[in-house]
């Protein structure tokens, strides 16, 4: 990783486009993601900090889907930095950034893979809460997550989506077992696609 982004920035400083921009932010990204796997906290930070700005100006500069779909993922990654420094409102205000990029891509394209990205940012938003205490919110953004899954899950096929899925409708489970027989239900069918 460490001379994928080396030459990307180099090239990136040599011929300065949006192109190369976002190869560069990208190398960020995946090397930061790969300093998190290592428990680099903040190695991890600090990569994907950098990449958080290239993204954001590639999203402010174009304002294309790919663009915020991309600074989305961003987001995403440095807010889980944060969770893991116990940094719950700063993870949380990442996330719900990155939530409203992927709201305002699925009402112009709601295809199935932009409606997971979504849904799996309620999971992230919902275990913030969650570790923060907040069983009410979790339990809401629990909520959102399994009904945007619902009607995009394939009946004849195992993914990741399913495993989402069963873990978000679990996790709402257990967190009010008296009303939420119905997120068993929907938890125990999930589980059975994964077997």
């Amino acid at each position: 990783y460490e001379l994928a982004v080396q030459l990307r920035k180099k090239v990136f400083k040599v011929k300065n486009n949006s192109f190369y921009k976002k190869g560069y932010g990208e190398a960020l990204l995946s090397k930061g993601t790969a300093k998190y796997s290592m428990e680099d906290i903040e190695g991890a930070e600090k990569l994907l900090e950098e990449a958080l700005h290239i993204f954001s100006m590639l999203a402010d500069e174009y304002q294309t889907m790919e663009a915020q779909r991309d600074y989305s993922i961003a987001l995403n990654r440095y807010a889980k930095v944060a969770l893991v420094q116990e940094d719950y409102y700063r993870a949380i205000t990442y996330y719900e950034k990155s939530m409203e990029l992927r709201k305002k891509i699925v009402s112009y394209c709601r295809i199935s893979e932009i409606v997971f990205d979504c849904a799996i940012n309620f999971v992230f938003i919902a275990e913030s809460y969650k570790k923060m205490g907040k069983m009410a919110s979790a339990k809401k953004f629990y909520e959102e997550a399994i009904e945007m899954l619902i009607p995009i899950l394939p009946k004849d096929k195992k993914s990741d989506w399913h495993y989402i899925f069963a873990t978000a409708t679990l996790e709402r489970f257990i967190l009010d077992t008296f009303s939420g027989k119905k997120y068993l239900e929907y938890a125990i069918e999930a589980w059975n696609w994964l077997i």
